[in-house]
C-alpha cells in the first residue's frame, strides 16, 4: 500500500466517524439496526444487497424487506439527501423506489 493510499484510506475512515455520528440517531429512527453501520464496509455491504453479504458475522439476518413501508419511505428520503457514502454501485435507492410504488 502506498503512503498515499494509506492517507486516502485515512480520510475516508474519518469521515465515516464524523458523517456516523451526524446521522447515527436519524438512522437508528429510521429502523435501521447497528449492525448495517458499523462501520463504511457494513453500510456499503447493506446498500448493495439489502443486507449484510460479506459480513455475516454482524448479521442478526435483518433485510431490506423487513422494512415498513414508512420506514423505507425515511430510508429513501436519508439516501437521497445524504449521499456521501453510496458506494457506486449502490442498488437501495431503486429497490427503495419501487417498494414505495415511486416507480411501476
Amino acid at each position: 500500500m502506498t503512503p498515499s493510499s494509506r492517507n486516502e484510506q485515512q480520510r475516508q475512515k474519518q469521515g465515516w466517524i464524523i458523517w456516523i455520528e451526524r446521522h447515527r440517531a436519524t438512522l437508528k429512527f429510521i429502523g435501521l439496526p447497528p449492525e448495517v453501520y458499523l462501520d463504511l464496509e457494513h453500510w456499503c455491504d447493506f446498500l448493495q444487497n439489502g443486507y449484510l453479504e460479506r459480513h455475516p458475522e454482524s448479521s442478526t439476518g435483518f433485510d431490506f424487506s423487513q422494512m415498513s413501508t414508512d420506514q423505507m419511505r425515511r430510508l429513501l428520503e436519508f439516501l437521497d439527501a445524504h449521499d456521501e457514502f453510496h458506494p457506486d454501485q449502490c442498488e437501495m435507492p431503486g429497490w427503495l423506489r419501487v417498494r414505495c410504488g415511486f416507480v411501476e
